[in-house]
């Protein structure tokens, strides 16, 4: 792959940084290892077949923890007695881009790894950037601890309504405590713009996962589809409607836990500022939108079980149940035809849980489960 090789400020002192896909690829390969261990995918199998039958080492297959591909194992006494010639290493080397000065100096909105922000948190990486702002993993140097950073895009800190949408999502993302959401911590603001912090936890997030594996094994997905219940079940349980499933909002991490994140357009059962969001707004990603949303109708809780039914669809079939050129096209099938059987792709899905995401998907609220504890009771009924 294609990588960008550069030198970052950390704390005054210069250091080499390296970003891009092969750094990924590392990175989510090491989330599926245990420490001591030496693991490889089977393309990599296939290159050092003769090396592994020379040295008498015997590897293990294992599927993914995170991932649907099987992987390939090697514990730490075997590995050490590996020795790789240098005819068997890849003949491509890894291509490096000198990024240009101006990239340099103004990476990520103004902020590069190495940047203090407030004169407290050092950012360490960017992690992701959504519609309202960037989350950076930064160092506490006051907690000395690693937190989530999200800033709000600083052309977007001058609209009151943004700033005050943020504040709202501190309130309700506060009043939520699980394994399966993750914690928010404290609201700030640094030169006109403000910030949130959060737990920062370590992992991939569902679409990363998605867009690799195609689709999740049935215990990998179930496992999934349970967690998102229960965190969404202490949200509603709060009165706290999420309004944003999809898969870029839940994060998987190493150990199998799955954590609901970014309530930026949540909001509370009974709105107490009517106007942060008005009938007749569309807000949230179209295709996890339900049909009343599309309307520009008010979410409730039988909204975000419509996203749930999305998100389950698109992981055991394989892609969403609507797709359309345009929004327009998108929401029209949305609003007026019958999702396709999640079976015409997976043909091997359970009865029940194909039924459970049906209902789901169902155009009537009425017609859904009645709420996120029914769908979580009929997901542990199905066998995976």
């Amino acid at each position: 792959g294609t990588a960008v090789r550069g030198t970052v400020d950390s704390g005054g002192r210069p250091r080499p940084a390296v970003l891009g896909r092969p750094v990924q690829e590392l990175e989510s390969l090491a989330r599926e290892a245990v420490p001591g261990e030496l693991v490889f995918g089977d393309d990599v199998a296939g290159e050092l077949g003769a090396v592994l039958d020379g040295s008498g080492c015997r590897p293990r297959r294992q599927p993914g923890v995170l991932a649907r591909r099987p992987l390939w194992a090697v514990e730490a006494a075997d590995a050490a007695s590996l020795v790789l010639s240098a005819p068997t290493l890849a003949s491509e080397p890894l291509a490096l881009a000198e990024p240009s000065r101006s990239r340099r100096e103004r990476p990520f909105s103004g902020l590069a790894p190495g940047s203090v922000v407030g004169g407290r948190f050092e950012v360490l990486a960017v992690l992701g950037a959504g519609g309202m702002g960037t989350v950076f993993k930064a160092r506490d140097r006051e907690l000395d601890e690693v937190v989530a950073l999200k800033m709000l895009k600083p052309e977007l800190a001058g609209d009151a309504a943004n700033v005050e949408r943020m504040r709202e999502e501190l309130r309700l993302a506060r009043r939520i405590t699980h394994p399966n959401v993750l914690r928010t911590f404290d609201l700030g603001e640094v030169d006109g713009v403000p910030y949130i912090t959060m737990e920062y936890v370590q992992g991939v997030t569902l679409a990363r996962l998605l867009d690799h594996a195609g689709r999740m094994s049935l215990s990998g997905g179930l496992r999934v589809a349970r967690q998102l219940c229960q965190g969404l079940a202490a949200a509603h349980a709060e009165g706290v409607i999420h309004r944003d499933i999809k898969p870029p909002n839940l994060l998987l991490q190493p150990n199998g836990n799955v954590k609901l994140m970014d309530f930026g357009i949540a909001r509370r059962r009974r709105r107490e500022d009517p106007a942060l969001t008005s009938v007749g707004w569309v807000m949230g990603t179209p295709l996890y939108l339900a049909p009343e949303q599309l309307r520009g109708e008010e979410a409730d809780a039988r909204s975000d079980l419509y996203a749930t039914g999305v998100v389950c669809y698109e992981m055991f079939a394989g892609a969403p149940p609507f797709a359309g050129a345009t929004y327009a096209d998108l929401a029209a099938r949305t609003m007026r035809e019958e999702p396709p059987p999640p079976s015409a792709k997976w043909p091997e899905i359970p009865p029940a849980l194909e039924a459970a995401i049906l209902r789901c998907l169902a155009k009537d609220p009425a017609a859904r489960p009645a709420g996120v504890g029914e769908l979580l009771a009929e997901l542990e009924a199905v066998r995976g």
